[in-house]
């Protein structure tokens, strides 16, 4: 991956050229993204990442040409737009996308649920921040309830082994660090 960073705006400008490219060749394509692009935007417009996590939901020819291309023009790794986390989603459907609708592409973003459940299972430092958005973006109280939402969606249908209590023990430390930051999470953590 390269160092370059992508903000709200440039990662729209970015899936609306890959669009454009799509509609000149009468294609079109469904991406469902996650991570830091579905945190910039959906949840923290100030957001930025290394690269586009997505999962192809539907394509009619001519995506990937049309990434490759804007990788290209604009200087970008050949891996601002992948499907590495794909590994690392619930095999439950998320019901609760934000849909962006760009001509020839249709960017959908993993509801706040759906993040948390990813966020908490891997619990990269980026992770503490962004969870605390999401936690608030909820109204998540307690850390059994956020563990709650992890465990629903990475059920016994995922392939892997999690002790549930690994997700507890994520959740507390998010709220341990934000009440160490002075941002509690909770009215009595």
């Amino acid at each position: 991956m390269s160092d370059r960073l992508l903000g709200r705006d440039e990662a729209i400008s970015l899936l609306q050229e890959v669009g454009k490219i799509l509609t000149s060749k009468g294609a079109e394509a469904t991406i469902y993204v996650v991570g830091g692009i579905a945190m910039a935007l959906e949840y923290d417009s100030r957001r930025i990442t290394r690269d586009v996590d997505a999962q192809i939901r539907n394509d009619t020819g001519h995506f990937w040409e049309a990434v490759s291309q804007v990788a290209h023009r604009h200087g970008l790794d050949p891996e601002w737009l992948n499907t590495s986390a794909v590994a690392f989603m619930s095999n439950e459907p998320d019901t609760a996308t934000t849909d962006i609708n760009l001509p020839g592409l249709r960017v959908s973003v993993a509801s706040a649920r759906h993040l948390i459940a990813m966020k908490l299972r891997s619990l990269r430092a980026r992770d503490m921040d962004d969870l605390e958005v999401l936690f608030r973006s909820e109204g998540i109280s307690s850390p059994e309830e956020a563990a709650a939402i992890h465990d629903e969606l990475f059920g016994e249908s995922n392939i892997g082994y999690f002790d549930p209590e690994e997700s507890l023990y994520a959740a507390r430390a998010v709220f341990e660090r934000a009440a160490q930051l002075g941002r509690p999470l909770a009215e009595n953590p």
